[in-house]
């Protein structure tokens, strides 16, 4: 099994490949063999150990923690739909994870977009979505979930979105109000953790 730590749970941005303990030894050797040296350029002692420490938070919080992600992706992606911005997946009610596509018109539109809510403190991803064939911007919600935000905090931010990509206020006003709620929740009173 295989996946990214920097989603599945908080923490650095590492991949993770894990195998059962009855796993072929030659098998996992060849695998350990291919991924390093030949993927990877390095695995620095305190990434190591604050990767160590995320996995005993989750631990305690795994399940929690990514019932509250996709829940708040899930609140994102219908709260976008009432506010008729386009939003990918409609035949799988929109994300089953952390995360919430929205289609754009063109490459450039997109860097746009995500210029603009940059400019008001949201970060997005612009990239190319594969199954649209298109252009848009990637929401996530774990960095926030783990902040502590709340069904209510991602409804707002839905709003904020829309009024950027709808053009309907003042940036410089978003941006404030966006300043405002991030200061209810401060990085050093993080959710989900042992501390």
């Amino acid at each position: 099994m295989h996946g990214s730590t920097h989603k599945t749970f908080p923490g650095h941005q590492k991949a993770i490949i894990a195998f059962h303990s009855d796993f072929h030894q030659d098998d996992e050797d060849k695998i350990r063999h291919s991924v390093s040296p030949g993927l990877q350029s390095k695995s620095g002692t305190a990434e190591m150990m604050a990767l160590a420490y995320v996995f005993c938070e989750m631990k305690v919080h795994a399940v929690a923690y990514a019932k509250s992600v996709c829940e708040h992706a899930q609140i994102m992606a219908k709260h976008l739909i009432e506010q008729r911005v386009d939003v990918s997946g409609h035949r799988f009610n929109y994300t089953q994870t952390h995360q919430v596509r929205l289609p754009m018109k063109s490459e450039r539109y997109t860097w746009d977009v995500f210029a603009q809510l940059h400019q008001v403190g949201i970060r997005v991803l612009p990239a190319w979505l594969p199954f649209e064939s298109s252009w848009g911007v990637r929401l996530g919600t774990n960095a926030l979930t783990r902040r502590g935000f709340v069904a209510e905090d991602f409804l707002t931010t839905v709003d904020w979105i829309t009024c950027v990509i709808k053009n309907k206020t003042n940036i410089k006003n978003i941006r404030k109000e966006v300043d405002a709620l991030a200061n209810k929740y401060p990085l050093t009173q993080l959710k989900y953790t042992l501390i």
